[in-house]
């Protein structure tokens, strides 16, 4: 019932200081890719979870489409290695989440 875990997490900081996410969505419905285009996604709506967790506490969005732009303002209080979690919220679960790390 799970959607099947986003891949290809990039996480860059910005040179305004903002955090710009992005990942690639997989679908349920189908993993040949025949006419190049991006498959159907499987899902009533398109919803991501993401978490950035760091030493200033832990920021969760859930924006509707595959990238993330986080304000440099929201992330003032963050210092170090911030850890990035991203899940797609299904009709019936969250998918697994992936994951990766940006020093800020």
């Amino acid at each position: 019932m799970r959607p099947p875990s986003p891949i290809s997490l990039v996480a860059e900081i910005q040179s305004d200081g903002r955090l710009f996410l992005s990942w690639i969505r997989r679908s349920r419905l189908g993993w040949l890719w025949p006419s190049g285009t991006d498959l159907p996604l499987g899902e009533s709506v398109e919803r991501y979870r993401v978490v950035v967790e760091g030493s200033g506490g832990t920021l969760t969005f859930t924006p509707s489409e595959p990238q993330l732009a986080v304000p440099a303002e929201a992330l003032a209080g963050m210092t170090g290695t911030v850890t990035i979690k991203v899940s797609q919220i299904g009709d019936f679960a969250e998918s697994r989440p992936v994951s990766g790390s940006v020093v800020i």
